[in-house]
Order: structure tokens, then sequence, then C-alpha cells
């Protein structure tokens, strides 16, 4: 499926998938490990989310989909919202509930995504974006890159943000 939704993106997206493939196979991490996707609603930002979600767990890849929205998490394939998910909520300072299952399942999930797509990055406030990196930097034990050296792909339309 992957290989039929690759042969379907037009030049731009085309660009833009190379560019975070190379990102995600990059084990010298010389090249850019954060990219953001900027386009009018309706230009293929989410087919090309789908399309590198296929290709990349059609190679036995693990990615991790987010949106701000619910209409939109449902856009992408195995897409979650940020609220509902708590991959990307902030780690509790109380001792049984750092230790718990879940917050080791999702330390588990973060750790081994080979790409993180945040959709409709624009809804987002700064403190999400810091929220989010503090946490990746804390579950990768990275302290000094952005995201915890995670390749992230954070997305949306900046006509469409909303105002603070």
């Amino acid at each position: 499926m992957g290989e039929m939704m690759l042969a379907r993106l037009n030049e731009g997206q085309r660009a833009a998938f190379d560019a975070i493939m190379a990102a995600v196979c990059d084990v010298n991490k010389t090249l850019p490990r954060q990219n953001f996707l900027d386009g009018p609603g309706g230009t293929g930002k989410t087919f090309l989310y789908n399309t590198l979600i296929a290709v990349l767990k059609g190679q036995g890849k693990s990615v991790i989909s987010v949106a701000s929205t619910g209409i939109a998490a449902t856009l992408l394939n195995d897409g979650t919202t940020t609220t509902l998910s708590s991959k990307f909520t902030r780690p509790s300072l109380r001792r049984q509930d750092r230790r718990s299952k879940k917050n080791r399942f999702n330390a588990h999930l973060i750790r081994n995504a080979s790409l993180i797509i945040s959709h409709e990055a624009t809804m987002k406030n700064n403190h999400a974006l810091d929220a989010m990196s503090q946490l990746f930097q804390t579950v990768m034990k990275n302290r000094t890159e952005p995201y915890g050296g995670k390749v992230v792909l954070l997305g949306g339309d900046f006509r469409r943000a909303c105002p603070l």
C-alpha cells in the first residue's frame, strides 16, 4: 500500500517525503531531525503523513501520529489526539505514577518510534511544544538535542492558527 501511495505524491510532497525518510535513515544524525510542513488546507499534508506512516510501517518501523483535534486525528492512520494520548502528557512527579505500567509502555513507544508526526501543530501553543520536547528529552535521556534527538515532523497551516 505504501508503494502505491508513494507513486501518487506530487513533486513537493515527494521532496518532503525524501527529506523526512533521509532523516529517519540517518544513523549519524547529520541531517535535521525536526521538520515543519506548512501548507494551506487541501494541499496534501495528510496524504503525505499517511504515506510516511504506510512506508515506514511496511519496513517494520514504528510511527506515532497525533493531532490537536479529533477530526484531524481520524484522518491519520493509527492517529490519536494529543490530549487523549498520554504519550505526550507531562510525566508525573509522584514516584508511584512515574513507575506505572502505562508510563513505561508510553516511554517504550516513544523510544522505539522512528518518526513522530504531530499534525495541526499550529493549533498548539509554545508551552505544549516545549512540554513535548522535554518529555522526549527525558525518555531518550538526551537533554542536549530538541525532542531528545527523535525525528519529529510538525505540520499545519499557519493561516488557520488559533489566536493567543
